[in-house]
């Protein structure tokens, strides 16, 4: 019988792994979020001269829609798609436009309702900014007309 020598263990470098890269991360970083189902939180902020009021859920808000209601004064966001909320209590703000946020739940959407002090002649002046998990509503301090 003839011998046969043990294998030899061969330490493999690891070449064949691939290596992550800090680009790597930040392209996982950048999946996109799935659709918002649930709003998070409300968080008021003041930014210089406007008033930023940022929307806060657990995905993207892919869907909604924003109009102002009179009698009383109002600033209404629809998030579609959106189901339940974390926030339960109205918020009550200080800023010179808005006196409250409040949430509210319907069966295919949750709404975000604005409470303003009053209607400027020339319309709300408003700006919405969607960012991968927030919708940001900035209430602009220069009269004028909505943007969206």
């Amino acid at each position: 019988k003839a011998k046969i020598p043990p294998p030899e263990l061969v330490e493999v470098e690891a070449a064949y792994a691939p290596k992550s890269t800090p680009e790597d991360s930040q392209r996982v970083a950048k999946l996109p979020l799935p659709p918002a189902s649930k709003i998070i939180a409300i968080e008021p902020a003041r930014m210089e001269d406007d008033f930023d009021v940022q929307i806060v859920g657990d995905g993207r808000f892919d869907n909604f829609r924003v109009y102002t209601l009179n009698g009383p004064p109002r600033l209404v966001v629809d998030l579609l798609g959106v189901l339940s909320s974390k926030v339960k209590d109205d918020l009550n703000l200080k800023g010179p436009l808005v006196k409250k946020v409040r949430v509210g739940l319907h069966v295919d959407k949750a709404r975000v309702v604005f409470d303003l002090t009053h209607i400027p002649e020339l319309g709300v002046p408003y700006e919405i900014i969607l960012d991968e998990d927030r919708l940001s509503v900035s209430f602009l301090s220069s009269p004028g007309s909505p943007s969206q």
